[in-house]
């Protein structure tokens, strides 16, 4: 437990927080940003980590979990939970209890996303988000649709719980309002961003020894981030330059069938995983990139998009989430469909083929991040908690 100390009348925050550095992901990056932040606004900032409890059997950890927030929460003045369910529900739950001000940040649908990667969801979120009472697609048994169930029920209900939630993007606001919100009490508050001082590109290059073009990914591999598709391309992207490499940064449930369809494909030499590696790592490899390609299904706000367009590198991305809300087509960078083979290949071939246009993309995309300042961030949340 890290405690900010300050003065007495200063507003007093629990941070609640599924992640936490050196964890990677939102909830961690967002958390170490309030951490650095709230404190030099008269804010006193109290974290409750859910990594500290993991230790202990699945369902213990969470009831240690909700005690240790209702014992922290009780000379606090605000109860901000950073995840929807896991942290968010017992966060929620606890407030109430106490009578706190209860604030959630959505970042994403987890009854979908658990969903989909162990209960074989195939809807779009749209449309997930929609259903009240799932109903899939295709049978399932009981038991997987009354767990989905449950799942919507539980964020849905941390939802109604908070007097404010904070999401990251318009979309994510529309997506949210479908679980049955009122739209009023949702807020839009972007991600901010703190540029990162980078060594040049040449020196990255010969760092990490590439030499020719090289194109870089990143994320969690889960099946909605598209790798698969950017794989099976590759053999026609060679075929446009052979000295074109892939690196896929990230690891995650997808890995193993990947590295099969790698092998598969005989692409051993030109498709590079890291695995996870320090954040540090990731800009790096991103600023000695020639291009950097999210061919994803599904976004609220990519943090990630954020740290590429400062980097210098062009973006390849898809118009789904939040990601047209970042990038216009053409302007700060070039949006595709989904697992669109032909326009993924034609994007790619535009950018190797014409500098003028790179250049003029970057430079548009680096202009954006001025719309993500930490300092009018901080001000809107501050509004908010």
């Amino acid at each position: 437990m890290k405690i900010i100390l300050g003065m007495n009348n200063k507003h007093a925050i629990l941070l609640v927080t599924p992640l936490y550095p050196p964890d990677v992901g939102g909830p961690a990056t967002h958390a170490l940003f309030i951490e650095s932040h709230l404190p030099q606004l008269s804010y006193q900032v109290t974290k409750c980590y859910f990594g500290e409890v993991k230790k202990y059997p699945y369902i213990i950890r969470h009831v240690i979990f909700f005690f240790q927030i209702l014992f922290q929460a009780r000379k606090k003045d605000t109860v901000y939970a950073l995840d929807p369910l896991g942290v968010g529900l017992p966060a929620g739950l606890a407030a109430i209890i106490l009578g706190k001000h209860f604030v959630v940040r959505i970042a994403g649908d987890r009854a979908w996303e658990t969903g989909v990667q162990k209960f074989g969801v195939t809807e779009s979120l749209e449309d997930f988000a929609r259903q009240k009472f799932y109903l899939p697609e295709r049978p399932f048994s009981r038991a997987d649709s009354f767990l989905i169930f449950i799942l919507k029920c539980g964020q849905l209900l941390t939802a109604s719980l908070a007097h404010k939630i904070i999401v990251p993007s318009e979309y994510l606001k529309r997506v949210v309002a479908n679980w049955g919100v009122d739209a009023h009490k949702i807020m839009v508050v972007h991600s901010a961003y703190e540029s990162q001082l980078i060594d040049t590109k040449e020196a990255l290059r010969h760092k990490y020894g590439i030499r020719g073009f090289s194109i870089v990914s990143a994320g969690r591999l889960v099946p909605w981030k598209g790798m698969r598709a950017l794989i099976e391309l590759w053999p026609e992207i060679m075929a446009l330059r052979g000295d074109v490499t892939l690196t896929i940064m990230g690891d995650g449930p997808e890995r193993t069938n990947l590295q099969d369809l790698i092998s598969l494909l005989r692409l051993d030499d030109v498709v590079l995983f890291t695995g996870n590696v320090l954040q540090q790592e990731v800009l790096e490899r991103v600023r000695a990139a020639d291009l950097f390609v999210l061919n994803t299904g599904y976004e609220g706000l990519s943090h990630q998009l954020l740290e590429v367009m400062d980097q210098g590198t062009p973006v390849i991305t898809t118009n789904v989430g939040g990601n047209p809300e970042l990038i216009e087509n053409g302007k700060e960078g070039i949006l595709v469909e989904y697992n669109n083979h032909t326009q993924i290949l034609a994007a790619i071939r535009t950018l190797m083929e014409q500098p003028l246009l790179v250049r003029s993309l970057t430079e548009h995309a680096h202009a954006k991040l001025t719309q993500f300042d930490p300092k009018h961030i901080i001000q809107q949340l501050t509004e908010l908690l």
